[in-house]
């Protein structure tokens, strides 16, 4: 911990010394309610607190994003979700970028179901990226090579990743990440791109034990008055495949109603686990937002959450 706060601090410094910094963040009332099908009810309630500082230049790039919550019992956890330090240097007709702290890599997009990161959470690392060569139609090859720091847990692993940008009207982004150390060898990667659907396609296996894999796919939908999602996601070391599409409708300018049905089959003996969500949003006015939230699993039963925020 004390190591986390000493860098945390030394980049807050470096990021007000770069540029002025700008703030933003939300604040949430939660409410939750779980109830059985004898209706024995368990009530709690939070507040959290999110705040985003980024602070910008030409070249320099400083951003820390912290997450403080407040339970019913006054008990206070707080986590740093990213805190990194992003700058770059001219290098032959391009430059080189330097990216160290928690971070996110955004490596096979932010989705539910991900296989195409070796990392579960903003991990941390050292990495240095430079764009190998770019055509005429703005198409590129990237080359970004990483380090795992043993910060927050004792995983340390070094690698590389390429990108290749393909920009076209049928596929986006093709990428593939190597890193490893003597116990792990993890490779993932996949492509995405736009065929009616926007998509994607991603696996990941380690190298020293090719049994545990595991592959994701994402279909995406957006149309002036609904958003339409599919997520696959096969994990081979629990058998297991899961299955989540949501549809979300918006009913004016200010309310939207989604319906989402995570489906788990495990493949060894057929069994199903249906997951059904509902959510309702309503902006209030701008920046004041409500949501309320139904859920029902074999393990949580029914639940409901209430969630008023505020975004400055």
């Amino acid at each position: 911990m004390k190591k986390i706060f000493l860098l945390t601090l030394s980049f807050l410094i470096m990021g007000f010394a770069f540029a002025s910094p700008n703030i933003q963040g939300d604040f949430s009332l939660n409410g939750n309610i779980n109830f059985d099908n004898n209706f024995e009810t368990t009530l709690t309630n939070d507040a959290t607190l999110n705040l985003f500082l980024l602070s910008k230049s030409n070249n320099v790039k400083y951003t820390i994003k912290n997450n403080i919550k407040i339970d019913s019992n006054e008990d206070i956890s707080n986590e740093i979700e990213q805190a990194y330090l992003q700058f770059r240097i001219p290098y032959k007709d391009n430059y080189l970028t330097f990216n160290m702290g928690k971070t996110p890599l955004d490596i096979g997009g932010d989705w539910v179901y991900n296989s195409g990161t070796p990392f579960t959470n903003n991990p941390w690392i050292a990495s240095i990226k430079t764009k190998l060569y770019q055509r005429e139609d703005f198409s590129s090859l990237n080359l970004e090579f990483i380090a795992k720091l043993p910060i927050q847990d004792v995983d340390k692993k070094i690698g590389a990743r390429f990108t290749y940008d393909v920009n076209n009207k049928y596929f986006g982004t093709f990428e593939t990440t190597f890193l490893t150390d003597k116990t792990e060898s993890i490779l993932c990667g996949g492509f995405n791109g736009t065929l009616f659907f926007d998509y994607g396609i991603y696996g990941k296996t380690d190298l020293q034990n090719i049994n545990n894999f595991e592959m994701s796919l994402y279909l995406l939908k957006i149309t002036s008055v609904s958003i339409f999602k599919f997520e696959m996601a096969y994990f081979n070391v629990y058998n297991s495949l899961n299955i989540l599409p949501t549809v979300a409708y918006n009913i004016n300018s200010k309310a939207t109603l989604s319906f989402g049905l995570n489906t788990k089959i495990a493949t060894n003996n057929y069994s199903i686990e249906l997951t059904p969500l509902s959510i309702f949003s309503y902006n209030i006015v701008q920046g004041l937002d409500f949501q309320t939230q139904y859920s029902y699993s074999k393990d949580t039963n029914n639940n409901i959450t209430m969630t008023i925020t505020h975004k400055f």
